[in-house]
């Protein structure tokens, strides 16, 4: 199998390495680790992460497996016509086919024979227009879009879940004897 150039991009802002080693850890496992290189920009967020994660697994790589990381910078393009209104408007493709500002963004995926794009969110689990337009680029290119966001919000989600069922304990629940033991002493001292 011939091994996968796969570009990281995303919210600067984003914080979560754990989500990004997790997601990077499973693609690695489902594509039997044929991962020949790591592109990103040299930002901090998911792009910083990924780099982490190669780096981490690069040290039980074999030589030959280790994965390299390419820093490639959009930014030069998409700061030419990179406005907000691109991600807010669903544009049809034969207009983004015909648009020189994705057709630039098309050939500079397949310049660096990029087949997988994983789109990483801000942390309110939104892709930002320079994240949603890099995943255009990448579909006009034919590379696989992972958009990250919907997971990383359901991710979040559950543990907000989780979290709030540990914490809401039942006030008849015996359970907790700790909290039952405070609150029996919180209505004892309010007794007159």
């Amino acid at each position: 199998m011939k091994k996968l150039n796969i570009l990281i991009c995303g919210s600067q802002k984003f914080q979560d390495e754990e989500f990004v080693f997790h997601t990077l850890t499973t693609l690695f496992e489902q594509v039997n680790g044929n991962i020949g290189t790591i592109i990103t920009s040299k930002f901090s967020g998911a792009c910083k992460f990924a780099e982490n994660w190669a780096d981490s697994i690069n040290e039980v790589l074999a030589e030959d497996d280790k994965i390299k990381i390419k820093h490639y910078l959009f930014d030069k393009h998409l700061m030419q016509k990179n406005q907000s209104i691109y991600s807010q408007v669903d544009i049809p493709r034969e207009v983004l086919q015909a648009d020189q500002f994705f057709i630039k963004g098309k050939e500079l995926i397949m310049s660096e024979n990029i087949q997988v794009v994983m789109a990483f969110p801000n942390p309110d689990s939104v892709l930002g227009p320079a994240t949603y337009n890099i995943q255009r680029f990448a579909s006009l290119a034919g590379a696989k879009v992972f958009d990250c966001s919907d997971l990383f919000r359901q991710r979040n989600e559950y543990r907000k879940q989780e979290a709030t069922a540990l914490v809401e304990p039942s006030m008849e629940d015996d359970s907790s004897p700790m909290l039952n033991n405070k609150l029996a002493t919180r209505t004892k001292k309010s007794k007159p």
